[in-house]
């Protein structure tokens, strides 16, 4: 019966997700909801109060013509004097209705002006001009002079329309006014401005008096009739804006109104909560469909994982299991409850321990076994411990190594550029390949060439090649050949290039020690001969004397260009220096050595030249060493040395700059205190008679004496002015000229400045106590 735990985990994963997920979205869907409703809210009574403002500024707008209108002298004639049958007045009344055209025309909002005189019984309009019995559709002016207390802004209910009624004078009660005006409001004007509201397409939007009356709507068939609603209402008791919720069979309404203080009406906007509602449709939308989709992806991952990770392990689990609870000898193991093939989670975990610690002393019995013998009687061999081939070869033969007993050549290989490499396990990792394609390779030549690789070292291996002939020159040449095979074999599989060391031949068994410290001397030649490279004896031959002298030579040459501070000829000098010692075949050590006394001498010369800073070292010599060793081509040594012999040059230039303008502020000084009486002294001849600019000069002049050249010269001059003040009788003038001041106005000022007084005061206080 097989565990069923990933599809449990699976399921808990899921609904953990899922539960996860739906609670995050939840409730940002509540907070994004409640945020926007209590945004439209704000945004609708903000509108609403906009749109009150707007009313309250088209009725004032109106207002305002109608009374600067009867403040005109043409209005008080019409309602003061009577209507004369003369054509001066018929005149005077074309003029006034071409005023009230005017007005009409200036001011859409009004769809008409009339004006009615109570002297004259008479009512002009822009189009006509009659007494008031004599035109019964104006019938309804008579109404409003009749009644006593009509307000300012009023209505006619039977023909729905909006009045702006005006008495004449202004200020006069009904009763006792000349007249009255009375303008028709355009019904469409307030009822068009309900369109910048969001849900103003459903006529929900009423502009009622104190009363609930409807003064505005956009069916003109609501007008005057009164609005009902409980919300509304309650609306109407209330001052400045808000809003009023409600509950009704067709759902939750909000009855927004915003009260207005110059007409006394407030404006009334009912909103349903279905259209607050369709603007968070979207959002609902929105963040359904990502919850399905967040939901359906924590599904795709929770069963991917189960499958890569989770599956693989219970399968493993049950297989382990079922190896574990096979019949051992005559016996058969229990499982849980009593059922045979099933183990439990402890006896599982023993059973485990128990196959990894026999694994464990497997692969110890393992490492004790072939590979290690093998490697103990190489090393044996190789450093001289084990000298007879007799005692050797059954061990090697145990460790199934053949060799011949006679005619030997060592191998020794290293791989280039062993620095590029993550580190010195992936280096045993290379090199234990290496030993292994090495004997491969050596299965190929039969019983013709026989032999063993091993790795000596964490950075070298060594081939033991034996032969069944004692011919030299074949034998030679079979390694040759061998080990050129080999290289290019390396750099086949690993792209990887090696060096390897052809050390001379050993006639005995108790010979290969030293034919393998021969083999492993000849790669200290690698960095002269390269990459790449089959080193032989032969090819390194013996050193010339005369290319030594040579050496040396290039070395003082080097050290020349390095004194007189020349960075291109240094860099020449070091490139023949290398070039020389590459051809005297110096191994690495020797040319590490080399590198080092040249950098010590370049030092010792420097300090000669110039007097060195005691306290400080030459840069990059303590780490110098090391860099070299690190070094693997002639040139990356090269470039060691040539940065730390720049860095000296630059350094001994830096204090010769030091030097030389120390000396050249000196002499500055000492020309001032010299000639501080010439009155034609300045920076400009001195820089001229230096050859530098005024600006340099003044700039080293301040940075070794710690103060300016003008300063410097005055200070010389008013010294000795004060030296003449009290050892000689001369007049003022005679001494200003005498310490280099042509202009006695500046001596005096540059004195007082100096010393604090004048030169009089300064001779009769130090003059008095000398003589006291």
């Amino acid at each position: 019966m097989k565990r069923r735990i990933s599809r449990k985990v699976q399921l808990i994963y899921i609904g953990l997700f899922v539960l996860v997920i739906g609670s995050m979205l939840a409730l940002h869907y509540i907070g994004t909801v409640r945020q926007l409703e209590k945004q439209m809210i704000s945004s609708n009574q903000n509108v609403l109060g906009q749109i009150n403002k707007r009313i309250d500024s088209m009725l004032q707008d109106i207002d305002l013509t109608i009374l600067n209108m009867l403040r005109t002298p043409g209005s008080a004639t019409f309602f003061e004097q009577g209507a004369p049958d003369t054509p001066e007045h018929y005149l005077f009344v074309s003029g006034l209705q071409e005023q009230l055209s005017s007005i009409l025309g200036a001011n859409f909002n009004m769809k008409s002006v009339m004006l009615y005189a109570k002297r004259s019984d008479r009512v002009l309009t822009a189009a006509g001009y009659a007494r008031l019995s004599e035109a019964p559709e104006l019938a309804h002016i008579k109404t409003l002079v009749e009644q006593g207390r009509i307000g300012k802004w009023t209505g006619l209910p039977e023909s729905r329309e909006l009045l702006l009624v005006r008495h004449y004078p202004v200020n006069a009660a009904p009763a006792d006014s000349s007249g009255l005006i009375a303008v028709r409001i355009n019904p469409g004007s307030i009822a068009a401005m309900f369109d910048d509201l969001q849900f103003s397409d459903s006529y929900n939007v009423w502009l009622v008096d104190r009363q609930g009356v409807v003064i505005a709507h956009k069916d003109a068939r609501m007008m005057y009739e009164t609005i009902a609603g409980e919300a509304a209402e309650q609306a109407l008791t209330q001052n400045g804006s808000g809003y009023v919720p409600e509950r009704t069979a067709a759902g939750k309404r909000y009855v927004f109104y915003a009260h207005s203080t110059y007409s006394g009406w407030k404006l009334l906007y009912a909103v349903t909560g279905q259209q607050l509602g369709a603007t968070t449709l979207t959002l609902r939308y929105i963040l359904g469909g990502l919850a399905l989709f967040m939901a359906m992806l924590a599904v795709v991952a929770t069963r991917f994982v189960n499958s890569r990770w989770f599956a693989p392990m219970e399968s493993l689990i049950d297989r382990i299991e079922e190896i574990a609870a096979r019949p051992s000898g005559a016996g058969h193991t229990a499982g849980i409850g009593g059922l045979p093939g099933r183990l439990g989670y402890t006896a599982l975990q023993h059973r485990i321990e128990e196959v990894f610690h026999g694994y464990t002393d497997a692969e110890r019995r393992l490492r004790e076994g072939r590979p290690a013998l093998k490697l103990q009687v190489l090393f044996e061999v190789l450093s001289g411990a084990r000298t007879r081939f007799e005692t050797a070869q059954p061990l090697l033969e145990q460790a199934g190594v053949r060799l011949h007993a006679a005619t030997y050549i060592v191998l020794t290989i290293a791989y280039d550029n062993q620095s590029r490499l993550t580190g010195m396990s992936d280096l045993h990792l290379y090199l234990y390949a290496l030993c292994n394609v090495a004997e491969e390779l050596l299965q190929s030549y039969g019983d013709e060439m026989l032999g063993v690789a091993v790795q000596t070292s964490g950075m070298q291996a060594a081939i033991i090649l034996s032969f069944g002939t004692a011919d030299a020159s074949r034998n030679n040449e079979l390694a040759l050949g061998y080990a050129h095979a080999l290289r290019d074999c390396i750099a086949d599989i690993f792209k990887r290039t090696i060096s390897i060391g052809v050390g001379r031949g050993a006639d005995a068994f108790d010979e290969i020690p030293d034919a393998y410290r021969s083999s492993a001397r000849l790669l200290d030649y690698k960095i002269v001969v390269g990459d790449h490279a089959v080193i032989t004896a032969g090819e390194i031959g013996e050193r010339d004397r005369h290319r030594l002298i040579a050496v040396f030579g290039a070395v003082d040459s080097l050290l020349e260009a390095v004194r007189q501070g020349h960075e291109a000829r240094t860099h020449e000098r070091l490139e023949e220096l290398f070039e020389l010692a590459a051809s005297t075949q110096l191994t690495k050590d020797m040319i590490v050595q080399l590198c080092l006394q040249v950098v010590l001498k370049a030092m010792h010369a420097i300090r000669e030249d110039v007097e060195a800073d005691k306290h400080g070292d030459q840069p990059g010599f303590g780490e110098l060493p090391g860099s070299l060793e690190s070094c693997e081509t002639l040139r990356e040594m090269r470039l060691t040395v040539e940065a730390v012999l720049l860095r000296m040059i630059a350094r001994m230039e830096e204090r010769r700059s030091r030097s030389r303008t120390g000396e050249l502020a000196e002499a500055v000084l000492a020309h001032l205190e010299a000639h501080y009486a010439d009155s034609a002294i300045s920076v400009n001849q001195l820089a001229e008679s230096y050859r530098i600019s005024p600006n340099y000069l003044s700039t080293i002049f301040k940075e070794h004496t710690g103060r300016n050249f003008v300063d410097t010269l005055i200070q010389l001059r008013i010294a000795a002015a004060c030296n003449l003040l009290l050892e000689t009788p001369l007049k003022l003038n005679e001494i200003a000229l005498r310490v280099g001041y042509t202009n006695f106005s500046s001596f005096l000022r540059n004195f007082k400045k100096s010393c604090g007084m004048t030169p009089t005061e300064y001779r009769a206080l130090h003059g008095g106590q000398a003589r006291s």
